[in-house]
């Protein structure tokens, strides 16, 4: 008998474990001022459900990508929060930016002319950050132009917010990189007036030290629950889960010894085995580097995966599950109580950050709010 109407893979949502986990991080950073990065619709969770709970909760900081997450993040917030724009300010949207009150990054030189004479024109001091490249060399102004800046520019005419830097290697507490990128930003900010005020520090560069938190703490990973490696850190161990994804069983099959199981046969029937097919493959986000190389669990029950996962089906090994656990429609987790997002990164050889945005980003996955 199938006991469920949905038999596609769903996401539970707890929202006030992401309340829960901003306000921790709140404490965490002693005082300092927290801004909650929502990009790529809050991690793929649904920027509509998340920045409700983290504005009901103080944050007024958002930070998203680009100007049409902007656009969409600004309909779901109520009051007068602050919308910051990572990638910056392009011609084509300048306008835009400026009528909606949104907050562009500057990221290099030509973002920085854009805005200055967009602030002449209007004769009106336009707010800004200025993020610094301080050895990624993805987004930000080369240190060695910031003389050049004061040569050619007159930067009385921005509203200068913040001095933004970004660590390469916050997720690696012994890291050398993170003192040498820490004075080297410090001797940035040397060159500004003390009033304007600082930001270097992620969720990963909390676990460094006060030393790294400033004036603001850009937070992502740590308010949806998620960490890069394992949970070897008090705020890593206090941190709730946000997420949980399952599916059901659409199909039960027995197979002989010495069957072959899959796209290409790569996995070959040991003996008899009973086989559960579940709706979640690749399409899904849950990619083919889990072929005969995951887990999925039915109660207590540890499953391992067979065979290739296709674009919508994976094969999982019932054999020993009791039969009054087995039919159509039976919940299967993937990531929950048994298995968190960290276990299932590792099985990848990836981070948890890509495990969760991969399958949350799917249209497929039905979310469901708890």
């Amino acid at each position: 008998m199938i006991k469920n109407q949905f038999l596609n893979a769903f996401a539970e949502i707890n929202l006030q474990n992401i309340k829960d986990n901003f306000l921790l991080i709140q404490k965490k950073a002693l005082g300092v001022e927290i801004g909650a990065v929502v990009k790529a619709n809050a991690y793929g969770l649904g920027i509509k459900y998340v920045a409700p709970i983290l504005e009901k909760a103080a944050c007024r900081n958002f930070f998203v990508s680009s100007f049409e997450e902007a656009l969409e993040l600004k309909n779901f917030l109520e009051k007068d929060s602050n919308i910051f724009i990572l990638h910056g300010v392009y011609s084509i949207n300048l306008e835009e930016v400026i009528v909606n009150n949104f907050i562009t990054v500057i990221n290099n030189l030509e973002q920085l002319e854009l805005l200055l004479q967009a602030s002449v024109r209007k004769n009106k001091k336009l707010p800004c950050i200025l993020n610094f490249n301080l050895s990624m060399y993805r987004l930000g102004i080369s240190v060695s132009e910031i003389d050049d800046i004061y040569k050619r520019y007159d930067l009385s005419s921005l509203k200068i917010l913040y001095i933004m830097g970004h660590l390469s290697s916050s997720d690696e507490s012994e890291s050398q990189k993170n003192e040498e990128e820490l004075k080297k930003f410090i001797n940035i900010c040397s060159k500004f007036s003390n009033n304007v005020k600082k930001s270097l520090a992620n969720s990963n560069a909390i676990k460094l030290g006060s030393k790294y938190f400033f004036d603001l703490i850009r937070s992502g990973s740590a308010i949806y629950g998620i960490t890069r490696f394992s949970k070897d850190h008090l705020l890593d161990q206090d941190l709730k889960e946000v997420v949980s994804i399952y599916t059901h069983i659409i199909q039960i099959n027995k197979v002989s010894k010495g069957e072959l199981i899959g796209y290409n046969g790569t996995f070959r029937a040991k003996k008899d085995m009973i086989l559960a097919v579940v709706p979640l493959g690749y399409a899904d986000g849950y990619i083919r580097i889990f072929s005969n190389n995951s887990y999925v669990y039915i109660d207590c029950y540890r499953l391992p995966v067979v065979g290739s996962v296709s674009m919508d089906l994976s094969i999982i090994d019932v054999s020993y599950v009791p039969q009054e656990l087995l039919f159509i429609g039976q919940k299967v987790e993937i990531i929950g109580q048994n298995q968190s997002i960290y276990s299932l990164s590792k099985i990848a050889n990836t981070i948890s950050y890509e495990v969760l945005t991969v399958l949350m980003l799917s249209k497929r996955i039905r979310k469901v709010i708890t």
